[in-house]
């Protein structure tokens, strides 16, 4: 869950806001652009929370994604969700659904997936999920497909048959965009969890992608 926290508000900060309709009012420089929409985005951040915090009986509407809804992250979940940054492999009984918003004629004004499933949001990531992860976020901010099942390059680590089918090609997309390495032995360690200086190396090497 806090990798999933820290990669979204990582992107929103970092990569996608320079760019928005804000900073391009002021001025047409990214530099200038990336100033005043981190402060922005901080700000943003401080008010989500206050209001997460006032209005904390409606985290169930974002599903009944793990045992109630209610997890702190549920919001951020939900949005990486809509995003596709989370794949849905990483969701046990995974489902989603359209709501509706209608007005007094019948008519709908707005639509919101609720997505429903077992994300198990504080168990350790691992090492495949990461990858997933990574590499999903850094092909987002490029609008590539971030759905493929095949590898474009093959893997050719020594324990290449245990990395999960559904995390194969991004894991080697992972290590081709050099995002993350092998450990000891040609190994990947798939199921491994991830440590923080692991997490801290691949979010630098992302951003000096």
């Amino acid at each position: 869950a806090i990798a999933i926290y820290f990669l979204f508000e990582l992107f929103n900060t970092f990569a996608a806001i320079p760019y928005n309709s804000m900073g391009g009012l002021a001025t047409n420089r990214d530099s200038d652009r990336r100033a005043i929409n981190v402060a922005r985005n901080l700000g943003g951040c401080v008010g989500s929370g206050i209001g997460g915090v006032a209005l904390y009986p409606l985290l169930d509407l974002f599903g009944g994604l793990d045992a109630n809804g209610n997890d702190w992250y549920a919001d951020y979940l939900q949005g990486a969700l809509d995003c596709g940054l989370v794949p849905k492999d990483m969701v046990i009984n995974y489902t989603e659904k359209v709501q509706y918003t209608v007005d007094e004629e019948g008519k709908a004004t707005s639509t919101k997936v609720i997505y429903t499933g077992q994300f198990n949001g504080n168990n350790p990531i691992t090492r495949e999920e990461m990858a997933v992860l990574t590499q999903y976020m850094y092909q987002y901010t490029r609008t590539i497909i971030t759905n493929k099942k095949t590898p474009d390059t093959e893997i050719e680590f020594a324990d290449a048959q245990s990395i999960s089918k559904w995390a194969e090609a991004s894991v080697a997309q992972a290590v081709k965009n050099g995002f993350m390495d092998g450990m000891d032995n040609n190994m990947f360690n798939p199921a491994n969890t991830a440590t923080r200086a692991q997490a801290s190396t691949v979010i630098l090497r992302v951003l000096n992608k």
